[in-house]
């Protein structure tokens, strides 16, 4: 969502944040650590970075077995 314009009232806006928020907040604050945050940068890459991650373990994850 921050890549957009920010709608706080909206109640699609509400459910987008609390439902992506978990997932992106830790590579957010990681990317933080390396100063590659939003803050600093133009735009907010934490989301397609997560994405790329999610995306990783769901080809990965079969390959292993318990």
């Amino acid at each position: 969502m921050s890549w957009f314009v920010r709608d706080e009232g909206s109640k699609i806006y509400d459910f987008l944040y609390y439902a992506t928020e978990p997932a992106v907040y830790p590579v957010r604050w990681l990317l933080g650590k390396f100063g590659l945050s939003g803050d600093s940068m133009m735009i907010d890459i934490s989301f397609l970075v997560t994405v790329i991650l999610l995306s990783l373990v769901q080809i990965f994850l079969p390959a292993v077995s318990f």
